[in-house]
């Protein structure tokens, strides 16, 4: 299996016809009575995730917004665009399916070939074949206006279709959640208001990382210290980890200094074909005061969702030059959908910085699922 992408790059939208969703109504946000340019935004705005018929649209913190939508075979391919947010900011869109070709994508619309040239073909770390393309004006447009987007195959039987049912009222959602309604860089319902009607991208959060603490002395071999191991969590851990025979996989606890009188541990709470487990506590040089890091996350509505009870994070790791612990919590084998997180330390606790999600697996590369929060 080759996974295949077209990233139609840097497509401006001054050339595209405006597609229209009918029964939809939206105010021009940002615009006043005269026209007049709107002040910056001095605080992050909530991360709204919306569905739309077969697509789903995702604006985060930062008012950057992505629509996608899979095809309905299990994994078979995908659609994604991305539009930052600000009034200088193009948008682009990625097709990718799973093929035993390398040959590069076509695609067509109801019936009609999306005309496209190939830019460039490369293979990334994994071997993958990743087809770069030149978009052509107007297919944002089409997509909006279509029913199906086809991604044309050597085996008919194998073609992805994509169902475009809803793509037009996802655009619609982003145009209206970045100010864009009426004016020349809205994805529907373009108008001729200038560009200093879309209000600038939102400021976001500054994290300032803890200064880096030295790693002298530390070892993933270090022994637990019995005021973690007398924990009734840990003894949880321990005993999922024993599979009822009293033998379980290699313990793979790790420690790491935060800073002088701050020792940062993990604990192996699971193993299974594709996810581990780990708890994170803190404890003085000596292991004692244990006390649970917290780690919050969003529920998508800007709301803290967080892991209040300490829960355990999965395909986690700390990175003592970063002073970051990630989490990369795979909803299959593949990788290709669930969730990633990166948290930060300041010195006090540790400060949710890059949170990603992919409902749909579609075999989609996690470094283009939508980033649903960011900060400085």
């Amino acid at each position: 299996m080759k996974l295949r992408v077209i990233p139609t790059l840097g497509v401006v939208l001054l050339g595209l016809v405006a597609c229209g969703e009918t029964g939809q109504s939206a105010t021009p946000a940002g615009s006043g009575p005269t026209g007049s340019a709107p002040e910056q935004a001095t605080a992050p705005v909530p991360s709204v995730t919306r569905t739309f018929g077969n697509w789903t649209a995702v604006c985060n913190n930062a008012n950057d917004c992505w629509a996608y939508a899979t095809a309905s075979d299990f994994d078979s391919g995908w659609v994604l665009l991305k539009y930052p947010a600000g009034p200088a900011a193009q948008v682009e869109v990625k097709v990718g399916d799973w093929s035993d070709t390398p040959d590069p994508l076509t695609l067509s619309i109801d019936g009609q070939t999306v005309q496209a040239t190939a830019s460039q073909v490369s293979a990334n770390r994994d071997g993958v074949i990743i087809d770069r393309f030149k978009d052509q004006p107007g297919f944002i447009a089409r997509l909006g206006q279509g029913r199906t987007l086809d991604i044309d195959s050597p085996d008919p039987d194998s073609a992805p279709s994509i169902s475009l049912q809803g793509a037009s009222a996802a655009f619609l959602w982003i145009d209206e959640r970045q100010g864009r309604l009426g004016t020349t860089t809205a994805l529907v319902r373009r108008g001729d208001g200038p560009l200093a009607r879309v209000p600038n991208a939102p400021v976001l959060p500054m994290v300032r990382a803890a200064p880096a603490a030295s790693q002298a002395g530390m070892s993933d071999e270090l022994t637990l210290p019995a005021s973690l191991e007398s924990l009734d969590t840990v003894k949880t851990c321990r005993a999922d980890l024993n599979w009822g025979n009293g033998a379980g996989p290699p313990r793979d606890d790790g420690v790491a200094r935060l800073s002088d009188d701050t020792l940062l541990w993990s604990v192996l709470c699971f193993q299974g074909a594709y996810n581990t487990g780990h708890r994170y506590f803190l404890t003085g040089n000596e292991g004692q005061s244990p006390r649970p890091v917290l780690l919050r996350s969003t529920d998508q509505e800007g709301e803290d969702a967080g892991q209040d009870d300490n829960d355990i994070l999965i395909n986690t790791g700390y990175d003592p030059e970063t002073r970051t612990i990630s989490s990369f919590s795979k909803g299959r084998g593949l990788g290709d959908c669930g969730a990633s997180y990166v948290w930060t330390w300041t010195g006090r606790d540790f400060v949710l910085t890059d949170e990603r999600l992919m409902q749909k697996c579609a075999g989609m590369p996690a470094d283009l699922w939508p980033t649903t929060w960011r900060t400085r």
